[in-house]
């Protein structure tokens, strides 16, 4: 609590709660700026009944010291319980049921003022504490008041304990009036700015469901105050990627607000991505309604028309609006999904953006979002680009690609940038493509440290999604020990070219011989078929073999399992399961192959 240094002599209550704004608790809440300040004077001038309780109070004390010390007004000197520091240091600590620090040093030096002593100091404290406890209606507004007040400066000066502070609330919000709903209104402004924008949805959401709780059980009525609840919860779910859970809260704010049009534009975008296309096309024609060159609206539009007419609608889309982040964004969201096709459809969306790549040099608030994902499909359009054929321990060429680049940077800046927030968690594909931008454009390992970090930690389907690429360059970077460590959480059965990889780290860390060859016969038992590609591999795993029953028994069970044709294929490696063994010279002849 701040020192008070008011060179002030109290004469009356009404003008001593005057000269400081009336609320004696906002000394406290100086540093929470004049926002705060001019709501909760706002909050007190519309009743005044506190002032006047205290005011009450204030005057009986001073009665009662003026009688004791038998002061007059008019005298030149004056005593403790006349000054204003007194009074603003002492109603500050108490309204707050603290013990006030008091102390006679603590007194501006100030002529023709007689000090107080220790003794009197406590006493004073004690006879103003017993006055507003005896005061029910004061303990009552204050209550009333101030709770409310606090709240807000708690809300707004991000100290975090909104929960607790609400809690407090409860019972005054059963009375809803205009300031509950501005209270609210308040905390629901601060979540905003402090958590939203600052990029912590979790917070956000823990905050927003707290303050559901108590606003749909008093104040479920005030449905604008319950929409923008509910649409700042979807927000918060949308940017941790809980689109699901977003689409619910989207949808339940538009249906209590349904003129509002931020409301519209994602309950529309919501139906399409929910399958209800009957209503995203009614919600899609009020929006047109009421804004005929609606971006999001436009997007909503080109989602709902037939797959083979994509062309003819985008291009019947003006280039003002084709130009708009928001509809190339929404676009995205509702017509690209990860497939051939939805690159193809990507390649149209972006088609301009990609003909003259040029990001912005920062990433602001405003472009962010739509820079990053920008910077993703480039990449990706990159890497499709490539040559899949790669020799396994020959270092690749660098890639020389202005434009992946660039969009690398960006990356990178937009990683780093959100990487000590709460929305870390949800970019683990921007750390992914970051990584393999990194390696094949400068051969720089460590740019898949993050997601190295989290690999453990992600899901099943995550990890199968991202090992391939990540796992090949971990091998060409020559870190075979950490190829084990990550092969080691995959189930390579669904990627056995990532099985073939493992062997060959065991090989390369000259691990045994046993070993090697466990890990070569598991790669062979997870592919469907020796192809011509992968056959040389079950040639190999027969070198490993001991004898020449191994082998047999190998090629046999190759054969029973159809992974080798019949005809030549199978020839070869029983051939081959034979040749090492100067006894069995005989069968190979037979076979036509000797």
């Amino acid at each position: 609590m701040e020192a008070v240094t008011t060179a002030v002599i109290v004469t009356s209550a009404w003008s001593f709660l005057d000269s400081i704004g009336m609320n004696p608790i906002s000394l406290a809440q100086k540093e929470a700026g004049k926002r705060v300040t001019d709501y909760v004077k706002n909050l007190l001038t519309t009743k005044p009944t506190y002032k006047n309780r205290l005011a009450f109070i204030i005057e009986q004390l001073l009665a009662e010291y003026r009688a004791e010390y038998q002061a007059a007004t008019d005298d030149r000197r004056f005593y403790f319980f006349q000054s204003a520091f007194l009074w603003e240091t002492a109603l500050t600590y108490e309204l707050f049921e603290q013990d006030s620090p008091l102390r006679p040093e603590d007194f501006p030096t100030l002529p023709n003022m007689r000090p107080p002593t220790a003794e009197q100091l406590t006493e004073f404290s004690a006879r103003l504490r017993a006055a507003m406890k005896a005061d029910k209606e004061l303990e009552k507004r204050f209550l009333e008041e101030n709770y409310k007040s606090i709240t807000v400066h708690f809300a707004l000066s991000a100290q975090g304990q909104l929960q607790e502070v609400l809690a407090h609330t409860t019972e005054l919000l059963t009375r809803p009036d205009a300031q509950s709903i501005g209270l609210v209104n308040a905390v629901l402004d601060a979540i905003e700015r402090d958590d939203l924008a600052a990029h912590k949805p979790v917070t956000a959401q823990r905050q927003l469901y707290n303050i559901e709780q108590v606003v749909t059980r008093h104040l479920a009525g005030e449905h604008a105050l319950v929409a923008r609840l509910y649409f700042l919860l979807g927000r918060a779910h949308q940017e941790m990627g809980e689109i699901d859970q977003a689409d619910q809260f989207m949808l339940r704010a538009h249906l209590l607000q349904p003129a509002n049009l931020p409301y519209a534009e994602e309950a529309a975008r919501a139906y399409v991505s929910q399958k209800q296309l009957p209503e995203a096309q009614a919600v899609l024609e009020k929006i047109e309604r009421l804004d005929p060159l609606n971006a999001p609206a436009a997007a909503v539009r080109l989602a709902l028309g037939k797959p083979d007419e994509f062309d003819q609608n985008l291009r019947a889309v003006p280039v003002f609006i084709a130009q708009n982040e928001r509809f190339k964004l929404m676009a995205l969201a509702l017509l690209v999904d990860g497939t051939a096709s939805g690159s193809v459809i990507a390649e149209r969306l972006l088609e301009s953006d990609f003909q003259s790549y040029r990001p912005s040099a920062h990433l602001t608030p405003e472009n962010r979002r739509f820079q990053a994902t920008l910077a993703l499909f480039v990449i990706e359009r990159g890497l499709r680009q490539m040559s899949p054929v790669i020799v396994l321990n020959e270092a690749s060429a660098l890639l020389s690609n202005p434009d992946m680049h660039a969009a690398h940077k960006v990356l990178k800046q937009y990683t780093d940038l959100l990487q000590p927030t709460e929305k870390s968690s949800v970019l683990t594909h921007y750390h992914f493509v970051r990584g393999v931008a990194g390696w094949v454009l400068l051969g720089d390992i460590t740019e898949y440290d993050e997601l190295r970090r989290r690999f453990p930690s992600l899901s099943a389907a995550e990890r199968q999604r991202y090992a391939n690429q990540f796992v090949f360059a971990l091998y060409q970077a020559k870190e075979y020990e950490a190829v084990l460590e990550i092969t080691a959480l995959l189930d390579t059965r669904a990627i056995p070219e990532v099985g073939f990889l493992r062997y060959s780290a065991l090989r390369q860390l000259k691990r045994p011989k046993e070993e090697a060859r466990a890990a070569l016969g598991q790669h062979l038992d997870e592919l469907d078929h020796l192809d011509d590609f992968v056959f040389f591999r079950a040639l190999i795993y027969l070198e490993h073999c001991e004898s020449v029953a191994e082998r047999l028994a190998f090629v046999e069970k190759s054969i029973q399992r159809q992974q080798v044709s019949s005809g030549l294929p199978a020839l070869v490696l029983q051939a081959q399961a034979l040749v090492a063994d100067p006894d069995q010279q005989e069968k190979v002849k037979q076979l036509g192959l000797g």
